[in-house]
Parts: C-alpha cells; structure tokens; sequence
C-alpha cells in the first residue's frame, strides 16, 4: 500500500462519512500553505464529494510523518466507529446549509425550532456518572447536573474565533453560510419549553447506569440552571432580555456567555442574567484580529465600549480569557489595562482546549498547560490587584476577583 503524501498537510482529522448509507472512513486534510480543506476517502485517497460527516472525539491529536500508510495511520491508532442513531429533533429552518444540520444531529446537537439548541455539557455526564462537578459548581455554587446547556443563535455570530469548538462557515469545503443573516426567530417561551425537554430527553439516557445516584438522577430531571453559552453568539437573538426572564419566571439562573461585540443589546436588556460573562481574547486590536477573525470592522471598538460599561451591571461579570499558546497567551499588562477598563467581579483566565472543531484552525501544541494559565493568572493578579480566589486543574482555569471569596449562587 503506498504511504499517504501529507508532506504540505500537517493535520488530520478522523471522520464518519455516510456514504451509500455505509459509515466510511474519510480523513480532512489541511493545506497549510493554500487553508484549504480537503476531504478524502482515507484508504483510497479519492475526493469525497459528500460532507454529510461528523468529527470523532478521537480525532488524532498530532501531526503524522509522510512515510506512514494509509492502513498504518488508521487501523494502528483502532479508530473504528459507528455512526450514532439520529436524534429525534426538531426541524431546523435556518440559514444553515442542510449539510450542516445534518452533521450537528450527528455530534448529538439537540435542535430547537428555528435556531435554537440543547447539547449535553461533559459536566453533566461527569456529574452524574463519576460525582465530579464543573468548576462552576464549585466557583459559584451552580450544581452541574441540573444546568442546561444551549444557545438561541446556533449559526449566528459576528465572530470566527480560531479556538471557537463550533463548525464555521468555510471550515469545510462547499459549506459557506451568512453567519449575519436572521432567520424567523422563535418566541422566548416555545424555546425555553423545548430546551426542558431535549434537556429530559437527555437525562432519560442515564436511568439505566447503575453508577447513576437516583437523588442526583431525580434532581437532574427538573433543571434548574441554564447556560446560555453552548455556540453563536446570543445577543444576535433579538428577545434575549425576554428569554433570560422567562427563564428567571420559571426558577433559573441564567450564565449569559457574548462576545461583548453588541454593547447595545447587553445594556437595553429587559431582565439581567444572574451573571454575565464576557469573552476578553485579545490584549490588542492586532492580536483581536488575528485571534477572533471579526466580520465587522468596528468588532474591537464594540468590545472595549462593552467593557466599559460593564461596570454598570448591577449582576456579577466575568471576564473570560481563553488563551491559546503562540497566539493570545501574552501581554498581561495589556490585559490588566482592560480589566482595569471593565472592573468585573470576576476574571477568568482559562486554557484553549483542543476539541471539536478548532482542531482544523489550530493545532495541540496551542493548548497551554494548567501550570501556564496559574502562571499568567498570578501576573495579571500582581498587574490588576485581583486576588487568586480558586483553580480548577481539570479544567485549566483559574479564578480571580477583589471580592475574599466568590458570591455563591442559588435558583430564584
């Protein structure tokens, strides 16, 4: 069998293709020099005109040297798959293309209406199964098992963020969408039903796992926390504020996640989340443009006015820094300028991980240790004066604020 050629192609991503109604494995080859994609079939190399695909969470993690086979390179590293059974969702009219539906049914998106949805958190899973909470839960007090995890804007957002986990428009070939168009937007409440719902569907999974503590198990069944964070960004949905009250109605927290690029969606809104975060990814403009790739020209001057008028929450805020090795993990006096501009109640320096799909933007090697985020953590708490309240290792995050301890959060 002749070596697969990937001399140009530094990274490899492990498929399920559904072709002629057979899973075939299919690798995406990335061209450094061009940025283009290619998808081909793995063992014969030949170009796989259908994307109907969706990423392993096995995906190989490191480049592979030409001389290796086709046969060597896959069936060495045991990656066989099925394909998952097909989600009982609801329809998606959107503005995505139908390919894309299609993928985000398999990686077990739970789509709501229009362009909402529902996806199960790790946390949850971990939660449940192994009794191991998501920093959240022991930053703020949420309890992991009974949080939602969903967005109201699932193709929109005025951002490419490179370590962003979510499909992109071009991130695969021939899937292009306007990631700024409006679809017909759903009213609050048929959201919020249906979020509880997928989120029931969700939890009936684990009724059956005997590692599953029925108390816990009881509880996870009526949610008591969303967060409103799982892709697009929500302040492109135009009744957020009412979203985040209903919600609030029903006995929720509400963890709003934007990328501060709508300053006057997040000031006009009728009800404030229980706490608002904000993603800070960039020190400067320069590294903002390299980093979140924006679609509007004025994105980081719609930032820097989000931060500040942060102050002016009357809810807990979050700065959140994602920070990837080689790319934003730097200038920590920069960063404390702006953290200084937003006087947030919290910052959040946390390390970019490698899943999902920004592992065709960016490579392993750009995910930073936890020793590096303690490291940045404790220079930006010497430039800002914040205190290092908490670290969660498992999560690479650490937590800083000029409050003794954090504000621990309860249902309504």
């Amino acid at each position: 069998m002749s070596p697969l050629n990937i001399t140009i192609y530094r990274k490899i991503v492990v498929l399920i293709i559904k072709t002629y109604r057979q899973p075939t494995l299919i690798a995406v080859l990335f061209d450094t020099k061009s940025k283009q994609h290619t998808i081909v079939n793995a063992y014969t190399s030949q170009k796989v005109p259908s994307i109907f695909a969706s990423y392993s969470e096995r995906g190989l993690e490191k480049p592979h040297t030409a001389t290796q086979t086709k046969k060597q390179l896959f069936i060495s590293q045991k990656t066989i798959f099925s394909l998952p059974t097909q989600l009982v969702v609801e329809n998606l009219n959107s503005t995505l293309p139908e390919e894309i539906v299609q993928l985000l049914k398999t990686q077990k998106y739970h789509l709501i209406g229009n362009h909402s949805a529902v996806k199960r958190c790790r946390w949850l899973y971990e939660s449940l199964v192994h009794n191991r909470p998501c920093y959240k839960q022991q930053f703020y007090g949420i309890k992991s098992h009974r949080c939602i995890q969903m967005t109201p804007t699932i193709a929109q957002c005025d951002l490419r963020c490179s370590f962003c986990w979510r499909i992109q428009s071009g991130d695969l070939p021939e899937t292009r969408w306007d990631e700024m168009a409006s679809p017909t937007w759903d009213d609050p409440e048929t959201i919020i039903e249906e979020c509880i719902k997928q989120q029931k569907r969700i939890i009936s999974g684990y009724k059956a796992n005997p590692k599953v503590n029925p108390n816990k198990l009881r509880e996870a069944t009526e949610p008591k926390h969303v967060a409103i964070s799982l892709a697009g960004e929500p302040t492109f949905y135009p009744y957020l504020g009412e979203l985040i009250e209903r919600f609030s109605q029903r006995g929720f927290t509400t963890f709003l996640v934007s990328n501060g690029t709508k300053p006057e969606t997040l000031t006009k809104l009728s009800k404030e989340p229980t706490q608002l975060y904000i993603s800070l990814c960039a020190p400067d403009e320069t590294t903002f443009k390299k980093t979140c790739r924006p679609q509007t020209p004025d994105a980081w001057e719609k930032l820097n006015l989000t931060l500040s008028l942060l102050s002016t929450f009357k809810c807990p805020t979050v700065l959140r820094l994602t920070l990837s090795r080689h790319l934003n993990l730097k200038s920590p006096e920069l960063y404390a300028k702006l953290i200084e501009k937003a006087n947030p109640t919290y910052v959040e320096p946390k390390a970019y991980m490698y899943v999902g799909f920004s592992r065709l933007r960016l490579e392993f090697e750009n995910m930073p240790r936890h020793k590096e985020i303690q490291e940045f953590a404790t220079k930006l708490a010497k430039e800002t004066g914040y205190n290092i309240l908490q670290e969660a290792p498992e999560s690479r995050v650490v937590l800083l604020s000029r409050l003794k301890k954090p504000i621990k959060l309860t249902q309504n």
